[in-house]
């Protein structure tokens, strides 16, 4: 595993109490779009039990200037140490690693189903296919709680792909959010995805929602060898 020094760039707010954190991309990083890296905080400022690194999937695609990962806020000693990063400030970068990437045939259609945070991986592919003007059937099933709680909201919904549809599922049936507010279930995933044999389909969010999400794939009999999983614990 290739090992590098970086340095802090700045975050930014991407829904509530989740940032985007940006980093110089060192020379010879590279990597796909999909892969994740290991961030390493120098001198943490703040400590706890756990060591002060994380697996991040890349947020960014590898064309952009600068790495970028995203993550909610909490008491952790690691995500707390993130918050407190000032420009210039170094920090420990290993990697790429992941084996997470679009196949190669541009015909076959790809079916992100995603929550919170999950959105990351995807992210970094949709933006990368947007660069190289992919002509990919894509659509996008991402389910978050509230709107103010889902990271690139907006973003997602832009994302300028010929062939690119954004599903969000806002499950608060208490907001004013007026599209679809369903969970993820087999009816959902059928009436979005008329030909469920057709496209490879990438799971990312917490262990809960990847088990959900392959259950019902289970169901419509989707091949195992056309479901990729990102587990994010």
């Amino acid at each position: 595993m290739q090992q590098y020094t970086t340095t802090f760039v700045k975050k930014e707010e991407v829904a509530d109490n989740t940032y985007k954190y940006l980093f110089e991309k060192p020379e010879e990083f590279t990597f796909r779009a999909g892969q994740y890296a290991v961030i390493e905080i120098m001198n943490p400022k703040v400590e706890d039990e756990r060591p002060a690194f994380r697996s991040l999937s890349m947020a960014s695609a590898p064309h952009q200037e600068y790495l970028a990962f995203i993550m909610r806020s909490s008491d952790s000693g690691f995500k707390q140490s993130m918050q407190t990063l000032k420009a210039k400030d170094e920090i420990t970068l290993k990697g790429p690693l992941g084996h997470m990437q679009l196949p190669s045939d541009m015909k076959i259609p790809v079916v992100f189903l995603t929550a919170g945070v999950g959105i990351t991986p995807a992210r970094s592919m949709l933006l990368d296919m947007h660069h190289r003007k992919s002509s990919r059937e894509v659509t996008l099933i991402y389910s978050n709680r509230e709107m103010k709680s889902a990271p690139c909201f907006q973003e997602m919904s832009e994302v300028a792909l010929e062939n690119y549809r954004c599903i969000h599922a806002i499950t608060d049936n208490t907001s004013d959010w007026e599209g679809e507010s369903r969970r993820i279930d087999k009816a959902f995933i059928e009436e979005y995805v008329p030909d469920i044999t057709l496209p490879v389909f990438y799971i990312v969010g917490t262990s809960g929602f990847t088990k959900a999400m392959q259950s019902i794939l289970a169901e419509l009999d989707v091949q195992k060898e056309k479901i990729i999983i990102d587990n994010f614990g």
